[in-house]
């Protein structure tokens, strides 16, 4: 997927790289926030691996964080990951300045 269409009554506030933790691997790609949703899109390879695009709009989302540290060297949670609770899922994202990002998702849900 390329960099997704925005809504017409859309507006782009941040786009990030990303990793988003797939199963037992992590899936290079983007995360867009936008002041609706929250948007992962996957790199060109990755997608024609497997890698899967995600999105949650920001009234579904419940909780935002960095997680603590795993065990997968794969899956990219060695380090801490950016944790998006939404719709049901948890998902994670290996991410530089995660901390920022929760900051900037946490003001654009209204958390």
């Amino acid at each position: 997927m390329a960099k997704p269409t925005l809504r017409p009554d859309e507006r782009e506030l941040a786009t990030y790289r990303a990793n988003r933790s797939q199963g037992f691997r992590a899936l290079g790609g983007h995360l867009l926030l936008t002041d609706q949703r929250v948007v992962f899109y996957p790199h060109g390879l990755d997608r024609a691996t497997g890698g899967k695009s995600w999105e949650c709009e920001l009234t579904a989302i419940s909780g935002v964080r960095m997680s603590a540290s795993g065990f997968n060297p794969f899956n990219g949670s060695l380090r801490p990951r950016l944790q998006i609770d939404g719709d049901g899922t948890t998902e994670y994202f290996v991410v530089n300045k995660g901390f920022a990002i929760v900051d900037a998702t946490k003001q654009a849900a209204g958390h």
